[in-house]
């Protein structure tokens, strides 16, 4: 949600996925973890599985053989333990919900999102969390501001491309945890930040300055 001073919460997109770009990432609002289990071991990654051949793919093309995700503690051990988190859950169980949400403390402050709704219900075992209906298409935005259950811990993450001032304005009427993602940087954060998105997740966090100090 936006801060005191008045700017939405900025989250490093996919920043999480490895040790590296979480320490360039560190020091912004939050940065996002995209969280599998797979083949019993969380790992973080962008990248599907391609099945049943187990090989990675990306947009298209395939990653070498033998591409892996990273270990989730790879990333953590690089974090400050008061680094806020948005844990993206690639997963369709509780099951694996759990799984994934075991390797994060329950003292770091996060946000939990997924396409996969009906697992969003771990969160209320969490103290710190809130979470996220994460929305690609028209039909989930439909869904989600039909649905009960938006407030103040429960919110939505849209494309951009799905968002306007009358779908922001209704989503922002029942909950203050408007996140979006899918856009440049520039012209575009202005616009959305002036529809009223409480929550910007960028590609390029270059253009998002740390939050600032307070004295």
């Amino acid at each position: 949600m936006t801060d005191r001073f008045g700017r939405p919460t900025t989250v490093a997109h996919r920043a999480g996925n490895s040790a590296a770009a979480s320490i360039l990432a560190a020091g912004l609002d939050m940065i996002e973890l995209d969280a599998h289990v797979f083949r019993s071991r969380v790992e973080l990654r962008h990248a599907k599985v391609l099945r049943p051949s187990r090989r990675l793919w990306e947009q298209w093309y395939l990653l070498p053989r033998g591409t892996r995700g990273v270990p989730i503690a790879e990333v953590l051990d690089t974090l400050e333990p008061e680094q806020p988190l948005l844990v993206d859950l690639k997963c369709f169980t509780r099951r694996a919900a759990r799984r994934i949400l075991a390797e994060i403390s329950e003292d770091r402050p996060i946000l939990i999102a997924c396409r996969s709704w009906w697992v969003l219900p771990v969160a209320r075992e969490r103290p710190n969390a809130a979470v996220l209906r994460s929305c690609a298409n028209r039909l989930q935005v439909r869904l989600a501001t039909a649905l009960p259950g938006l407030g103040e811990l429960t919110g939505v993450t849209v494309h951009a491309r799905l968002l306007d001032a009358d779908t922001v304005a209704e989503f922002r009427a029942r909950t203050p945890l408007v996140y979006t993602w899918g856009f440049a940087s520039g012209p575009e954060v202005q616009a959305l930040t002036a529809l009223g998105v409480t929550g910007l997740i960028t590609d390029d966090p270059t253009w998002c300055s740390p939050r600032p100090r307070t004295s």
